[in-house]
């Protein structure tokens, strides 16, 4: 019932494309595994897994399942068409954001994310790329390629580090197999941090080497790089990159709490002042659809000196 308009996006497994169906008028996007890759069992069936938990969740933060269906050209994940601009976009635009809007967008992660784990589901590809931010200033958290279900079966094999290097949790860089919210916390820390830094904690051209620089190395504090940040606020995103799970926040609506209560109190606080709207939006001009940047998967080796 779609008619193509155009493709919006493209990765290693992947296309999105910006349609229009044809008797409601709604416009969508509409993600398809690439025709050759249909008879790779397991490239299929993290497809299928995709959309499957899509369906478990209804979140203003998180963009929805419309559909899946399968057609002579290939199998299709629909969802609403975002119009928006990317995170990423936003930040090698800006450099870096206001206090008072990255905490705000943080806020609305951790709900989305929260919404998640509470379903029992962790998106494990959390970065910039992956987070649309409308004119109004909602986020929607996008493209699940390489979500699962908290202890289903895996679709990766043992030894494989599985994400983008740079917002990676420690116990995730370092090839250790099991699933944990908290990693999810971690990354956020990273988003968090690159929001208002304008860098994030670790940064190389070799995969590798920033996997290891999560596993051994402190972040740099905040403060170093922009002293105007409160002291609260630096302990709050330095909590969230600890090394051990344990040390870092219970979770991360806790996360953005510790945030919050890490201001001094001068001038209004993130809760207090309004999302920006359309006028104010320095991104309104621009639009990205839900979709674009498909994740592409990083197989690193774990012979790099991860242990």
């Amino acid at each position: 019932g779609y008619t193509i308009d155009r493709e919006v996006g493209r990765g290693g497994m992947g296309r999105v494309y910006r349609a229009v169906h044809a008797v409601t008028g709604q416009v969508a996007a509409l993600k398809m595994l690439l025709p050759e890759l249909a008879d790779d069992a397991r490239l299929r069936k993290r497809f299928v897994n995709e959309a499957q938990l899509l369906a478990k969740l209804e979140h203003p933060n998180l963009v929805p399942l419309l559909g899946f269906f399968e057609t002579p050209r290939g199998a299709f994940i629909a969802m609403p068409f975002v119009e928006g601009i990317s995170l990423d976009k936003m930040l090698r635009r800006q450099g870096r954001l206001e206090l008072d809007v990255a905490l705000v967008l943080v806020g609305q992660l951790a709900s989305g994310l929260d919404h998640m784990h509470r379903q029992g589901i962790m998106h494990r590809d959390l970065k910039p790329s992956n987070v649309l931010v409308r004119a109004d200033g909602r986020v929607k958290i996008t493209d699940f390629g390489i979500a699962r279900a908290i202890g289903a079966e895996r679709l990766t094999r043992a030894g494989m580090v599985v994400g983008t290097a740079e917002y990676l949790a420690p116990e995730q860089a370092s090839g250790q197999t099991f699933d944990d919210v908290r990693s999810e916390i971690y990354s956020l820390a990273v988003l968090g941090y690159e929001m208002l830094t304008g860098r994030v904690p670790f940064r190389h051209q070799n995969a590798a080497k920033v996997l290891i620089q999560h596993v051994n190395k402190a972040p740099p504090p905040p403060r170093i790089i922009r002293p105007e940040i409160p002291v609260g606020v630096e302990a709050a995103l330095l909590r969230g990159l600890a090394k051990r799970p344990e040390d870092r926040p219970s979770g991360c609506v806790a996360l953005h709490a510790a945030l919050m209560q890490g201001l001094d109190g001068d001038g209004p606080t993130a809760a207090e002042r309004p999302i920006p709207t359309p006028d104010a939006a320095p991104w309104a001009d621009e639009a990205e659809p839900s979709g674009g940047g498909l994740t592409l998967l990083v197989q690193v080796a774990l012979g790099a000196g991860l242990g």
